[in-house]
């Protein structure tokens, strides 16, 4: 019954945004972040991008080298987001299956 209880509070505690568990993105360095940008870049493939409070999930239009940013768009090709290098935390290519379904949908 204990750890019944602790399980419930943990969640109210993750609900309420009083824990740590927001903080547990451990941000990629700069170059591993240069290595995901260019494996995407290779394998034509999607990434989920997390920068500053925001994340962006979508395919790589632009890279710009010069200026320190990718320019990407959505999987239906509706939003489009100038990201700069320096403010992204975390990159993930995204799964083939994943993309295939949200153009899909």
């Amino acid at each position: 019954m204990k750890r019944f209880m602790q399980a419930i509070l943990e969640q109210v505690s993750i609900f309420l945004g009083n824990s740590k568990a927001a903080e547990t993105i451990e941000p990629d360095s700069k170059e591993e972040i240069k290595n995901n940008l260019e494996l995407a870049l290779y394998k034509k493939a999607a990434i989920h991008v997390i920068y500053g409070d925001r994340s962006f999930t979508g395919d790589i239009v632009k890279y710009d080298r010069e200026r320190q940013r990718i320019i990407m768009k959505n999987f239906k090709r509706r939003v489009t987001s100038i990201i700069n290098i320096g403010d992204i935390k975390k990159i993930t290519l995204v799964p083939e299956s994943v993309k295939t379904s949200q153009k899909s949908y």
